[in-house]
């Protein structure tokens, strides 16, 4: 079949164009450690996390009461994000603690016994998972740390702010008579983590030790 070169081009500088909007908003989401960070295990800070301080459902579930609480109101509690009768809160991790956290015998014996039977379960399709109100997905641009941990964050809504001054659009002209075509990718964008009385508004930290995969 044909292949158009042009087109290619448009298609792939339209997907590393999204790739750096996603990177922009996850550098602002990590700039700074969030006011609230929880560890894994009996950790309480990076360098005290041990090879089998992993994430678990019980530390989500710590973390999702936290959020719900704002703290006991130390700061607002997160709302949740959705539409309808279905909200929850998003947890974003790196692929290598979404592996430690499928793997958990809690969450493989949820989904064997809970779940739907056949192909459809999600112990077969990989798909990213739901946790009593969290909704857990995976994406490479959450920080990871060489001594093998990894940073995750429970998002409420509002917990990430992004503002266009120009949307995205691909610019396409030709030159030479029109034997040449260029594409230019185009976008003016800020992101930010708001916060109110120096509090971080709907985010909070999970910090936790990680089995090595993606660098290894």
């Amino acid at each position: 079949p044909a292949w158009e070169i042009p087109a290619a081009h448009k298609s792939a500088l339209e997907n590393r164009g999204a790739e750096a909007q996603d990177e922009q908003i996850f550098d602002a989401l990590q700039a700074t450690d969030p006011n609230k960070v929880f560890y894994g295990g009996s950790a309480t800070s990076n360098a005290s996390l041990t090879a089998t301080d992993l994430i678990t459902p019980k530390k989500l579930m710590q973390a999702k009461v936290w959020a719900e609480t704002g703290g006991n109101r130390s700061q607002n509690a997160f709302g949740k994000i959705g539409s309808g009768s279905r909200k929850d809160y998003m947890v974003l991790l790196h692929q290598d603690t979404f592996f430690d956290l499928w793997n958990d015998a809690t969450i493989q014996n949820a989904y064997r016994d809970a779940g739907v039977r056949g192909d459809g379960n999600q112990l077969f399709n990989d798909a990213d998972l739901v946790w009593n109100g969290l909704a857990v997905y995976k994406h490479e641009n959450i920080d990871i740390f060489q001594n093998g941990g990894s940073g995750s964050d429970v998002n409420g809504a509002g917990g990430l702010t992004c503002a266009y001054g120009q949307r995205p659009e691909v610019v396409t002209e030709t030159f030479e008579y029109e034997t040449q075509v260029g594409h230019d990718f185009n976008y003016i964008m800020a992101a930010s983590r708001p916060e109110f009385n120096s509090q971080d508004y709907a985010v909070l930290g999970l910090n936790f030790a990680r089995t090595s995969i993606s660098d290894s």
